[in-house]
């Protein structure tokens, strides 16, 4: 039996490790050819998508409902953490574009009267240091004030663009509201506190109407009959437990 030298021995390890090494090249060579490639189609098919106002140039557009924090269980001790607390009327709607894919409805609200006043959480002096895209509250509530939203509905070209949001349908021109709010500095607008359940509409004959379908809080008040001014005296008195 023939036996093999140091040196055949070294030089056969060599070749096994030059053709694996060969191999696991090919392969990273392989994966970075495919990754690429997936790469350029993906970039070319997000190129190629439409944005919302170009897509309703030529047809109309409903986007899928996004729940996110529209109907947020809620009852009044939490409700009562809003920033601000106001007696309001919704006098004008307005939808608008919000980036490339979304709506944003803004409600001009006519102040009728002031639960709880508002108080910003950051200091006024600190609003020199704030990002420039960072929109600080007002230092105090005016006669109108914005209220905010994700969503909405409106015609571009004739054609009709819906992004719906549970519950906010119900936000009408003209109605009178009990709203809990708070400060949205993205938005530069306030914003229902808890979504949905943060509007109670102010009905016939003073019954207050929860806008939210989720919780034990519409079913309450709905099922007493609460009216605005009991209400208002229930809200007072859980409001002075929160700071």
């Amino acid at each position: 039996m023939k036996e093999h030298t140091n040196d055949e021995i070294c030089f056969g390890s060599a070749a096994n490790l030059n053709m694996i090494t060969n191999h696991y090249m090919a392969a990273l060579l392989s994966i970075f050819c495919v990754l690429f490639l997936c790469n350029t189609m993906l970039n070319a098919q997000v190129a190629s998508w439409k944005s919302l106002r170009e897509e309703a140039q030529v047809r109309n557009v409903e986007i899928p409902e996004r729940d996110s924090e529209s109907e947020r269980e809620q009852n009044l001790d939490s409700l009562v953490f809003a920033q601000t607390i106001i007696v309001g009327k919704i006098d004008v709607r307005n939808t608008r574009f919000d980036g490339k894919h979304h709506l944003r409805t803004d409600y001009t609200v006519s102040v009728q009267s002031i639960v709880k006043d508002f108080k910003s959480v950051i200091p006024i002096e600190i609003y020199p240091l704030l990002p420039k895209d960072y929109f600080p509250p007002p230092s105090a509530l005016s006669e109108t004030i914005t209220i905010a939203r994700y969503g909405g509905s409106m015609n571009v070209n004739g054609n009709r663009i819906i992004q719906k949001v549970p519950g906010y349908n119900q936000l009408n021109e003209g109605d009178t509201y009990i709203f809990f709010l708070s400060w949205e500095p993205n938005y530069n607008a306030f914003m229902l506190h808890g979504g949905i359940s943060g509007a109670i509409l102010i009905g016939a004959n003073s019954q207050i109407i929860p806008l939210t379908t989720k919780g034990e809080f519409r079913s309450e008040y709905l099922k007493t009959n609460q009216f605005f001014n009991g209400f208002l005296e229930d809200l007072k008195k859980v409001k002075s437990l929160c700071p």
